[in-house]
């Protein structure tokens, strides 16, 4: 295998698992059983770090909750990702890894968003800053060159479909397969 078909073929690679993985973290989210969220804070270290992604299995009123489990939960508007420490009997009791005490919130199982399944390090990081206006920008550019370059490709393919013309070069054109 050459050298430049080696490069073509480990683009298409690299291009085919970003578009299954933007695809799976898509379906994650659609479906309902899933969420997924951008952790901001350093309370859960070592087990996740701020700028991860966690995925969470979406939490079902009624479903068992146990002791070490990590859940996500509101409180306040604002979403938190700790350790189940206790449960007395209503009340779920909370704390962070990286924290000494447990939370002082008053939470029950209604709070409770999801359990955490797996995190995916770092990309947190970039996935808010494409929910920001640089984001945005980003993406529209993207989009945009990626216009440009399906318009450019079908002008010059369609340039080379063209039968020769008097005084141009006869003869086929070929493209490698």
């Amino acid at each position: 295998m050459s050298r430049q078909a080696l490069k073509k073929t480990a683009n298409w690679v690299v291009f085919s698992l970003v578009v299954l993985l933007c695809a799976g973290f898509t379906l994650l989210v659609v479906t309902g059983k899933y969420k997924v969220l951008i952790v901001r804070s350093e309370s859960m270290k070592p087990a996740i770090q701020m700028g991860d992604l966690i995925v969470l299995k979406s939490y079902r009123k009624g479903e068992e909750l146990e002791i070490g489990q990590v859940i996500s939960f509101d409180v306040s508007g604002t979403s938190i990702t700790h350790r189940l420490v206790g449960i007395e009997g209503l009340r779920l009791v909370t704390k962070g890894d990286a924290v000494k005490n447990p939370d002082t919130w008053p939470i029950s199982a209604d709070h409770v968003k999801g359990t955490y399944l797996f995190r995916v390090p770092y990309l947190g990081y970039a996935a808010s800053f494409l929910k920001g206006r640089g984001g945005a920008v980003l993406l529209m550019g993207l989009a945009a060159v990626l216009l440009g370059l399906v318009v450019f490709q079908f002008v010059r393919s369609s340039r080379r479909g063209r039968p020769a013309q008097a005084g141009g070069r006869g003869g086929t054109e070929t493209n490698e397969v």
